[in-house]
């Protein structure tokens, strides 16, 4: 398995975004194969003349295409605004639900974009985004580090390299969003049909198995890793962390998608097309979009620097 690993990682890309794009595009293409007709048509109706970052038609269409606008707007003023949206740092070493300030945390965050999306009343751009939050959301907490932490910014100020103790470095939050995605996906493959009696459980049950993963093989696995004690020389992970952690990242990515698509086709069932469908290009503002349904504390919310946080 090492040599194979070995080739592999020659082939991995230096990117570092949520579960990178690879892996937010596979749950969203999991979850496209997995929507009833009635949920597929709302996403549909939702993603008609929507909008990229740049607040230009994307041309976007299905929830894959949409999977990484979350990561795209992070450079927009709104987007640093909307950093904390992407994480919650649960202490590993210790019993605490970690911080959510104002509500401004993953969980919270979605549970609200799931309201807006459900609301027939909401506006169609509102809900346009709401449905774009929440793909990227549900598969940013099914990565580990996004909801585990060891003082450490889920990660993020862990040096590692990867079987080579002279090859390249990298952050612990970084190799799990992106570069041991692909070799997981590289490695085998994974079941994209959702079982026909799927029981997804719900958003907070995502989050406990999640940051349980993060405690027992993100955290729990690695080389000499003690709770609170950070070393300023990157840790080598070695074959026996890697097949660990790269099963585990393939069952995150498909529970991620399946568990995406039940929370569409329950949220969906009785969605209401809106007879205008034409958003205000020249005058797109982000920071309206949810005036009907405002965050908790918008109207104070702090600027997150780029580098708090989670980089996802």
């Amino acid at each position: 398995m090492k040599h194979s690993l070995c080739c592999l990682l020659l082939c991995i890309p230096l990117l570092a975004h949520g579960w990178g794009r690879q892996g937010h595009t596979f749950i969203g293409h999991v979850a496209d194969l997995n929507l009833t007709p009635v949920a597929r048509a709302a996403v549909q109706s939702l993603l008609v003349n929507d909008l990229d970052a740049d607040g230009q038609l994307s041309g976007r269409h299905h929830l894959a295409d949409i999977a990484n606008w979350a990561d795209e707007i992070r450079a927009t003023p709104a987007g640093r605004q909307e950093a904390s949206w992407h994480y919650r740092d649960v202490p590993v070493c210790e019993q605490s639900p970690g911080p959510c300030p104002e509500g401004h945390c993953i969980d919270e965050v979605l549970r609200h974009m799931v309201k807006v999306l459900r609301d027939n009343h909401a506006s169609l751009q509102a809900r346009n985004e709401a449905l774009k939050w929440i793909v990227h959301l549900v598969g940013d907490m099914h990565q580990p580090l996004h909801v585990s932490d060891d003082d450490d910014h889920g990660g993020n100020w862990v040096k590692v390299r990867i079987l080579d103790p002279h090859g390249r470095i990298f952050n612990l939050h970084q190799v799990w969003d992106t570069e041991l995605v692909s070799l997981a996906l590289r490695e085998a493959p994974v079941d994209t049909q959702m079982p026909a009696h799927f029981i997804s459980g719900s958003p907070d049950d995502w989050l406990r198995q999640s940051h349980q993963l993060g405690v027992k093989v993100a955290y729990g696995d690695l080389p000499g890793f003690a709770c609170g004690q950070h070393v300023s020389e990157p840790i080598l992970l070695n074959t026996d962390y890697l097949q660990r952690a790269l099963p585990t990242i393939r069952q995150q990515l498909q529970l991620a998608g399946f568990r995406l698509a039940a929370l569409l086709n329950q949220t969906l069932t009785s969605y209401t097309p809106l007879i205008s469908i034409n958003f205000d290009q020249d005058n797109h503002d982000r920071s309206r979009s949810f005036r009907q349904h405002p965050m908790p504390g918008t109207e104070t919310r702090v600027v997150a620097s780029d580098d708090s946080g989670d980089a996802s």
